[in-house]
């Protein structure tokens, strides 16, 4: 993500934050066409963090699943300090979550929890609030 580029953290917020009863449609990632997320991640996105959805669809991708044999991850995006870091939890005794480091971050401070399903060799991305 360049630096200068804000997010409307509120926009951000109500999004993430949104009382939601499930997913009403899914986009598919430009780059990584097995990676689909939700209409909630694309609201959160269009507050200013496209990079998030990149570096989520690049970094947790559907080989990453089958390797570890799994079929849901928690990514957790910790932000502090405008550096983030993003941890895939892929659970069921798995010692060895993703961990992706970022130098640079527009997010608001917090921790914000991102939830992928793996079926059918795509990987889905979608709010907490759309489980």
């Amino acid at each position: 993500q360049a630096k200068g580029v804000k997010v409307n953290t509120e926009a951000f917020i109500k999004a993430y934050k949104e009382s939601r009863n499930g997913a009403s449609f899914f986009v598919r990632h430009p780059w990584v066409r097995s990676f689909l997320y939700s209409d909630g991640m694309q609201e959160c996105a269009e507050a200013g963090c496209y990079w998030l959805l990149d570096a989520l669809a690049t970094g947790i991708q559907a080989n990453i699943f089958k390797q570890r044999q799994r079929t849901f991850c928690i990514a957790q995006v910790v932000v502090k300090d405008q550096k983030c870091q993003i941890t895939g939890e892929f659970f069921e005794n798995d010692p060895t979550p993703y961990t992706k480091q970022m130098p640079y971050t527009n997010l608001p401070e917090g921790t914000w929890n991102f939830y992928l399903s793996y079926e059918d060799d795509k990987v889905i991305c979608f709010l907490p609030s759309e489980y």
